[in-house]
């Protein structure tokens, strides 16, 4: 069974889904949009940067953009979900540093103390789907930074004491992201942190799902992505997120995104 309402455009995707499919894996990615998740009901389990969410009912979980990440659903039973991922140029600049910063964290997790409002936040945005399109545009940006603004009022992040490993993983993923322009390897960081690679690796992967080798390809996509939308020629977007020739480059990019480097698209929402 599966029910979905949709609002999209270009640079922002609004979607009610309600459905009782059960995903076994994590369906691990990472791209250049921003992602809200306001979980009413079902039994999933996100990953984020080495994170692990378990989101009950009214719960709201925050993504950053390029931050590597997954869900998987554990149960038959009823998931529905409010799903918004979006692109920072959707808000003004002046307003972006502000409304973006409870993303910033790598992943922010909290409950909602007032669903019934913070609904209604959720079904305006869908609700622009029914406008007339010279309204429309902006309508999308007022009520998207309506949602965040609100979001900042009620945040309350989880601070929960994170265990010795967990924080091992998180300093790992601070410095892969930190350097990834650099020719990492397996050898290399497990040597920057005194670790064995064999240790490291089942560290990380239990941790993220994926291996060092791998999260690497994803975030450095994710960047060329970005590097990309923005108008850099796609030789110069490899060599600035880190790929060291264009040809690996070129196969990661479509085995990841589905599509060549000079073939970008703004639609990636996943």
């Amino acid at each position: 069974m599966s029910m979905v309402q949709l609002m999209e455009t270009d640079s922002i995707s609004c979607q009610h889904s309600v459905s009782t499919y059960t995903r076994d894996s994590f369906d691990l990615h990472c791209h250049s949009y921003y992602e809200i998740y306001y979980i009413i009901s079902g039994q999933v389990q996100y990953r984020v940067e080495g994170q692990a969410y378990r989101p009950e009912p009214y719960h709201i979980l925050l993504i950053p953009a390029k931050a590597f990440h997954g869900v998987m659903v554990e149960s038959t039973e009823v998931y529905e979900r409010y799903a918004f991922h979006f692109l920072p140029e959707l808000l003004t600049p002046q307003d972006r540093s502000l409304l973006l910063k409870p993303f910033q964290t790598g992943g922010t997790f909290f409950r909602v103390k007032e669903p019934e409002v913070f609904l209604q936040y959720c079904d305006s945005l869908l609700e622009c789907s029914k406008l007339p399109p010279h309204l429309k545009e902006t309508a999308i940006r007022c009520r998207l930074e309506a949602l965040l603004t609100h979001i900042q009022c009620i945040q309350t992040p989880d601070s929960s004491r994170k265990s010795e490993e967990k924080q091992s993983v998180q300093n790992v993923l601070r410095y892969l992201n930190t350097h990834l322009q650099e020719p990492l390897t397996l050898e290399s960081v497990s040597s920057h942190f005194f670790l064995s690679k064999n240790y490291l690796n089942h560290l990380f992967k239990e941790a993220t799902g994926t291996t060092i080798g791998s999260y690497l390809c994803y975030k450095r996509a994710a960047l060329a992505q970005q590097l990309l939308l923005d108008g850099v020629p796609a030789s110069d977007a490899a060599l600035a997120s880190g790929f060291t020739d264009y040809s690996t480059f070129y196969r990661t990019y479509k085995k990841i995104f589905g599509h060549a480097p000079s073939q970008v698209q703004q639609k990636t929402f996943s």
